[in-house]
């Protein structure tokens, strides 16, 4: 396998980044840290387009995220998918809401959605008010958003069906989310204590990544959802699934193989057939870490069984030190379908001696099927 490099447009901050294709018309899109521009681009990278902000937020975000789909009504002409822009209002995110915006002309102009989601005044002392917004998806069907919300210990699904003007919540019964207490644990981790007082400066370690949710919602052709998400107690990801556009949900337990006993910055895609593919970074003796994959048919099974793999062999870790932030960002997995049926997702480990190194991981199903 050979890659090309592209140089991203001039201006472009590679800081907090992130990068969407859309399924629909093949059009790439890139941002990073601030108040945009969103650039485009048609050629994979040969040339680019910046798209605006107007209003622009009212401080750098540092959490963007892009997505597409079709709009409630469709158009006779001109760009077929409506994209969106969500980031924080607030750097870090600690006490932040979070704004979308919408483009209708492929990501040349973007306006605000609608009214800014959140901060939200947490009754439990150990949550902060701020919010962490995942990518959103569109269902192909009528245009209606979905994108999960973690707040005050609660993982809500935001709906709207009026592309982003207005929203409702629908919370996952059940869930704890990480806060305070995941400072605490990481202040109690042996490793990520010798890991810092060895010079190796990891300000988030895995405990407190485990309350970073990007990738988190998918959907299959039915409209059945899919979230994925960190136990507070257990730092192992769990995985809910809703038939009625998230007003019930059935949550399994457990999605990890034997022996990995924390993991964090999950990431979740389905089929149209509603097969789920999962990507985690996964530790066995929470000092090493690397990146695990993991295939299921049976996702809405009372116990449902996963094909599961990791990116490196057991002697080679992609980081061999407590994740996350030791050496450059590792902030979230993306698990894509590939159209051959294989599952890929990328990763990103860290080299004692330099920074940050990609790696892509591929699952094929032992089936084969698409």
């Amino acid at each position: 396998m050979s890659w090309a490099r592209r140089e991203l447009p001039p201006g472009a901050t590679t800081m907090l980044a992130d990068g969407y294709l859309d399924p629909v018309t093949d059009r790439y899109f890139y941002t990073g840290f601030g108040s945009g521009p969103v650039y485009s681009t048609d050629d994979r990278g040969s040339t680019w387009t910046a798209g605006t902000l107007e209003p622009g937020l009212p401080l750098p975000g540092d959490w963007p995220r892009v997505f597409s789909g079709r709009p409630v009504t469709l158009r006779d002409n001109g760009y077929p998918t409506n994209t969106y822009y969500c980031n924080w209002t607030v750097p870090i995110g600690v006490t932040s809401g979070f704004r979308c915006y919408t483009s209708t002309d492929g990501g040349g102009h973007f306006t605000p959605s609608g009214p800014d989601i959140g901060p939200e005044v947490c009754a439990d002392p150990l949550y902060t008010p701020g919010t962490v917004h995942g990518r959103g998806i569109v269902d192909p069907r009528n245009g209606t958003i979905y994108l999960t919300i973690s707040v005050c210990g609660r993982l809500d699904v935001a709906v709207s069906t009026d592309e982003g003007a207005s929203w409702t919540r629908r919370p996952i019964p059940g869930v704890r989310l990480t806060g305070f207490t995941a400072l605490l644990d990481t202040i109690d981790s042996p490793a990520w204590r010798e890991q810092n007082l060895g010079g190796r400066l990891n300000p988030v370690g895995p405990e407190l990544s485990a309350g970073i949710y990007s990738d988190s919602i998918a959907m299959d052709a039915l409209g059945r959802l899919y979230v994925v998400w960190v136990d507070a107690e257990t730092y192992l990801p769990r995985l809910a699934a809703s038939s009625d556009g998230g007003t019930s949900w059935s949550v399994v337990e457990s999605v990890v193989p034997e022996g990995v006993v924390q993991a964090t910055l999950p990431g979740v895609t389905v089929t149209r057939g509603g097969r789920v593919g999962l990507s985690y970074y996964g530790s066995t003796d929470k000092r090493t870490w690397t990146g695990y994959l993991a295939i299921t048919d049976d996702a809405v099974a009372p116990v449902p069984i996963f094909q599961t793999a990791t990116v490196t062999p057991a002697d080679r870790p992609l980081m061999p030190e407590p994740c996350c932030w030791a050496n450059g960002l590792q902030e979230y997995t993306m698990p894509r379908w590939a159209p051959d049926g294989s599952l890929w997702a990328a990763f990103a480990g860290s080299r004692p001696a330099g920074d940050f190194q990609g790696l892509v991981g591929r699952l094929v199903p032992r089936d084969g099927r698409r």
